[in-house]
């Protein structure tokens, strides 16, 4: 089935960083900012863009970018001038610290862990508005943190082929994207609502958590749909809190968002759909075995529109939902006999036949 426009983003794997064991090599602080609510607050106050690096000391080509180029004196002479460096670290020995055991008397310790948990999983949550899928990567973003452009550099490369080959990877995404922030910034009334959502569109899909500001803007602005647009971000800011409430590991209350969504009279049909079909996803990928809530939601989400595009795809869903059912249905069934046979240890076992242990 095609992907809806606002499925949750997924969370970023572990593995994806946790290739070994390693020291946690970070790069100058003086220089190099480690918190990414800290860049942009440094990036607005010195009017600058921001270069969003990743990392990690398992991947082949982290250690040896942080080496020989991103702490070089002319690394740091050519880019700090005009970017606000901010480097988000996912070596292993990072998560190995913050779950580490803390001695039980030892509140100092455990309130500093605690601390350092909270940092890590804001970190993954950028890592994951950003789709980042592993390290060494690097990012462009506004100064107000948003995001314009993913680039790739080599290992290899010195200072100036570092700017070099940023440039020619984000010259054109940038422009484009400043001109229609620009454009956004000094509109008014429905024009500004229009300008925005352009922004929004010009984001790229993965990154849209970065730019839910928009979204708040335009909800406010046209309380009436008069551009016909809110739905669309409505699901967006749902989205964006589920996101939260996933990576907080409530299934539930993620799912629960869309249905909230679904429920507002701003939607269409096709998004009322989309939103209780996310709503069902959510449950589904989180793991729950509420097969009866799963296919309820599917079901809501196929009555909202069941001659769209999407339709036929739904119904497939609630089908294959109904025959788990069964099957579930069925396996209690088994049991329930079993149990009424006089077999009541289901667990598996030594079979009938073998001796018995000395």
């Amino acid at each position: 089935m095609k992907k809806f426009a606002y499925t949750v983003l997924a969370l970023l794997a572990l593995s994806v960083f946790l290739a070994g064991c390693g020291k946690n090599a970070k790069l100058d602080t003086s220089h190099w900012i480690s918190d990414f609510e800290g860049g942009i607050s440094a990036a607005l106050r010195e009017n600058k863009q921001i270069i969003l690096f990743f990392s990690s000391d398992e991947d082949e080509k982290s250690p040896a970018l942080k080496e020989n180029l991103l702490e070089t004196a002319d690394f740091l002479t050519a880019l700090t001038e005009k970017y606000v460096l901010v480097n988000l670290d996912f070596s292993a020995s990072r998560f190995e610290s913050v779950m580490a055991p803390v001695p039980e008397d030892s509140k100092r310790e455990e309130k500093a862990q605690a601390e350092a948990r909270a940092c890590l999983t804001k970190d993954m949550k950028t890592a994951m508005a950003v789709a980042a899928q592993g390290s060494p990567a690097f990012y462009l973003l506004t100064k107000e943190g948003y995001p314009v452009a993913a680039f790739a550099i080599d290992a290899e490369a010195t200072a100036g082929e570092f700017v070099a080959s940023m440039n020619e990877q984000t010259k054109d995404a940038l422009e484009a994207y400043t001109k229609l922030l620009s454009a956004a910034e000094s509109a008014t009334g429905s024009d500004k609502v229009r300008a925005l959502d352009a922004v929004f569109e010009a984001t790229n899909a993965e990154w849209r958590y970065l730019v839910l500001s928009f979204s708040r803007q335009i909800v406010q602005l046209d309380k009436n749909n008069d551009s016909g647009v809110v739905g669309k971000h409505i699901l967006a800011l749902a989205n964006g809190r589920a996101t939260d409430l996933f990576l907080e590991q409530d299934v539930k209350g993620a799912s629960a968002e869309f249905v909230n969504a679904a429920q507002n009279a701003l939607l269409t049909a096709e998004e009322k759909q989309e939103a209780y079909y996310t709503a069902g996803y959510l449950l589904a990928q989180g793991g729950s075995t509420d097969y009866d809530a799963i296919q309820g939601l599917l079901q809501l989400a196929y009555d909202a529109a069941p001659e769209s595009t999407h339709a036929a795809d739904v119904r497939l869903l609630i089908n294959a939902v109904a025959e788990r059912i069964a099957m579930q249905q069925e396996m209690q069934k088994d049991v329930e006999l079993s149990a009424d046979e006089g077999y009541t240890d289901i667990n598996p076992g030594a079979a009938p036949d073998a001796p018995a242990a000395e």
